[in-house]
């Protein structure tokens, strides 16, 4: 028997969603619990009929019209992209009374980060530079989208496009939906999620909440503690982290443990001491240095790093001018997101010319 709830459907572009007496489909049912976080729980649910899979995402407060959810104001207002998720639909009092829910897409195949770290313990998480130009690929196709319209399947050349700032493009956020490593080419589908943090971006100098928000580990250089302002060209560095990490095996930061030494052999408990406790660990890691070490380099030329799990697999010179791209310490000098994502388009067709040789 149906639950009297209320809900609202989502339909493409719509920007001003309102309630409907619509009830939660009775022929999904729960099948399992994908995640749980700080801010809601997430499970899995199927159609019976279909055997299609859903994602629902319960959020630990309550979702009100006045006060909606990022991920529901951005996502309710994007058209669909195929590297992007894709939200449904929302319910109120569902699929338990006194319970909301954000229903999306589900990609059971978990995220990059659960791909790497089982990866890691495989193989010291070796990948082919086949598998690496797909991600690349497929990213920098959903950040040049939400930033710029490409790739939009209803352009208009009359409404100017609003950018959107995802500000926490981590491996966590980024869900596999569907993953063959078997193949030779490695054959993978992701999707960037969770737009928690999203927002629609109007110029460099926006100041949103002020809040810090996002993993500090990912954020570019020109962004600091003191300085935590969130831009278009923070994204496409995140973007790059995630793919030098692929690469590497370890972050675009020198080691924390080798900054932690010299941050407190410099006086830095002083300055940590001015820091409320609960953001002491979020204060070192915006903090520490980044880094970007190339990943063309023969064996004997590549920097020790107590992280290195394995040697770095020499890869086309192709693939490391595009992430040097994403990775330019400079930002006026970073390329856009539609711009690196002709840079890596281009350079991937020519890897695929030359017959995958580095």
């Amino acid at each position: 028997m149906s639950l009297p709830i209320q809900s609202f459907q989502l339909s493409i572009n719509s920007c001003s969603p309102s309630w409907t007496n619509t009830p939660f489909p009775s022929t999904y049912t729960k099948v399992r619990q994908l995640g749980s976080g700080h801010d809601a729980t997430v499970y899995l649910y199927r159609h019976q009929p279909t055997v299609t899979l859903i994602a629902v995402k319960c959020p630990k407060n309550r979702i009100r019209l006045s006060s909606l959810p990022p991920e529901i104001k951005v996502l309710t207002c994007l058209p669909h992209h195929h590297n992007n998720i894709r939200l449904y639909s929302v319910f109120q009092n569902a699929p338990y009374p006194e319970t909301d829910c954000i229903i999306y897409e589900a990609c059971p195949a978990g995220d990059l980060f659960s791909l790497h770290q089982r990866k890691k313990s495989i193989d010291k998480g070796v990948y082919s530079e086949h598998f690496i130009w797909s991600i690349f690929t497929q990213l920098c196709s959903a950040v040049a989208f939400i930033h710029e319209g490409i790739g939009s399947p209803t352009p208009s050349r009359s409404t100017p496009w609003k950018p959107v700032i995802h500000r926490d493009i981590t491996p966590r956020n980024i869900l596999i939906a569907r993953l063959d490593l078997d193949k030779p080419w490695a054959e993978v589908r992701i999707k960037l999620a969770d737009f928690g943090f999203a927002s629609f971006y109007q110029t460099p100098d926006d100041q949103f909440d002020g809040r810090r928000v996002g993993s500090p580990t990912r954020w570019p250089p020109e962004q600091t503690w003191e300085n935590a302002n969130a831009t278009l060209a923070g994204d496409v560095w995140a973007a790059g982290s995630v793919v030098y990490e692929l690469a590497h095996g370890f972050e675009a930061i020198v080691d924390p443990q080798v900054y932690e030494q010299t941050f407190f052999a410099r006086g830095g408990r002083e300055k940590l001491a001015r820091i409320a406790p609960p953001h002491h660990g979020s204060y070192m890691c915006a903090n520490v240095p980044r880094q970007s070490i190339a990943v063309n380099l023969e064996e004997h030329e590549q920097p020790l790093d107590s992280r290195r799990l394995r040697p770095t697999m020499r890869y086309s010179d192709g693939l490391n001018g595009c992430l040097m791209a994403a990775l330019e310490w400079v930002q006026p000098e970073r390329p856009t997101a539609g711009r690196l994502l002709w840079y890596v388009e281009d350079a991937h067709q020519r890897f695929l010319i030359k017959g995958g040789d580095v």
